[in-house]
């Protein structure tokens, strides 16, 4: 799935063959993956969003539809459409003066009013976020949000647009719905089903509630910390793209531990291979169980 130029500088094209898109394997085909396998693709698409970062894209549609797996288990971020490309902030030349000139040198007024020291600014300023969005964030059209029938996997800063019709999406406006792909992919349920979009941008601006985590052990600590913090409502509060990438590589190093540490504990098992096969071969592993529950310690089912 690329672009590369021969020795001709002719352009081709490479494709690879793939299962389905996420979206289908979980809602139309109706099975559900393993939690290790869900951090797994999680972690790949996080991958594919800090390369885009670092070729100055965001994403700003990310969902279940977009993500395709391949026959080798992995997935693969196939929807490039809403790729936007962040703008490039102009550094402002800094006025240099020679101190040790003889001649005397002139200062314009307005310049020393313009330049605040961090000592003159409030605590509690906006600069910060303001900063943030100025590289980080593009402007799209509110419409292309509101129309569209993704709306479930849209981060909450989405819903609110400006007194010019636009929003901002962000690089935490990506991990905002990768986090919701994760959920989704744990629950094998989609994110927000029953509720409409006028339903869905009251509970995000008004009750300022968002997706609903328990706390009962369903998730395991390191799974439901990431959640929490990839979910956070004010993107100012939410981690960014390498952070969750971070995240989690660390869920799933404890998946991979806890996992084969119980396959030794019950050697007589199959487990024991299926551990080494999901660590090393990076197979997906499908389950026809459809419980929320199945969390790093449930059996997969081939």
């Amino acid at each position: 799935m690329g672009l590369y130029p021969d020795v001709h500088n002719d352009i081709q094209l490479i494709c690879e063959r793939c299962v389905d898109t996420l979206y289908g394997i979980l809602h139309i085909q109706g099975r559900m993956l393993s939690a290790q396998t869900s951090v797994q693709y999680a972690l790949d698409i996080a991958n594919a969003l800090v390369f885009l970062r670092m070729q100055g894209y965001i994403h700003t549609d990310l969902t279940s539809a977009s993500i395709m797996i391949s026959n080798h288990g992995a997935a693969k971020l196939a929807d490039l459409g809403p790729c936007v490309k962040l703008p490039r902030v102009k550094e402002k030349a800094e006025k240099n003066y020679d101190l040790y000139s003889p001649e005397p040198q002139y200062v314009n007024i307005e310049d020393t009013r313009e330049s605040k020291s961090v000592d003159c600014e409030p605590l509690l300023s906006n600069r910060s976020s303001e900063d943030y969005l100025l590289t980080n964030a593009v402007e799209k059209p509110y419409k292309v949000y509101c129309n569209s029938d993704h709306y479930r996997w849209q981060a909450p800063e989405l819903f609110e647009p400006n007194e010019d019709g636009f929003v901002q999406p962000c690089c935490r406006s990506d991990v905002y719905s990768l986090c919701l792909v994760l959920w989704e992919s744990c629950n094998a349920a989609i994110p927000w089903r029953s509720y409409t979009y006028d339903k869905l941008k009251e509970q995000y601006t008004l009750w300022t509630t968002g997706m609903p985590l328990p706390q009962d052990g369903t998730y395991p600590g390191s799974l439901l910390a990431l959640l929490q913090d990839g979910l956070k409502l004010r993107r100012i509060d939410r981690i960014d793209v390498t952070t969750l990438q971070d995240m989690l590589q660390n869920v799933k190093q404890k998946a991979n531990v806890t996992r084969c540490s119980q396959a030794v504990t019950h050697p007589s098992t199959d487990r024991a291979r299926r551990c080494l096969t999901s660590v090393i071969g990076r197979e997906p592993v499908f389950s026809t169980w459809r419980s929320p529950i199945q969390v790093l310690t449930a059996p997969d089912v081939a």
